[in-house]
């Protein structure tokens, strides 16, 4: 295989494994759960970004004890 920075040998160290597929059944309750806690994830921080609005205006630092600005969003993940 040749790519931007040469060629490449690539070599088979073992016979190709037939994948597999797991059972809803067996997967079905851990994907609900990932789902309620994306969703109360989601919740909390549109909650949290509503009193941080509400608050935004109401809050005064000392000099000197202001945080930095940010320029990203934070985030939040599971």
């Amino acid at each position: 295989m040749k790519t931007q920075f040469g060629w490449h040998i690539i070599r088979a160290d073992k016979d190709a494994t037939k994948s597999h597929s797991t059972p809803f059944a067996q997967v079905k309750e851990a994907i609900r759960q990932e789902l309620v806690q994306q969703k109360r994830n989601e919740t909390l921080q549109k909650w949290f970004d509503g009193v941080k609005k509400e608050f935004d205006s109401k809050v005064s630092y000392a000099t000197g004890l202001a945080p930095p600005a940010t320029t990203t969003t934070p985030t939040t993940t599971g």
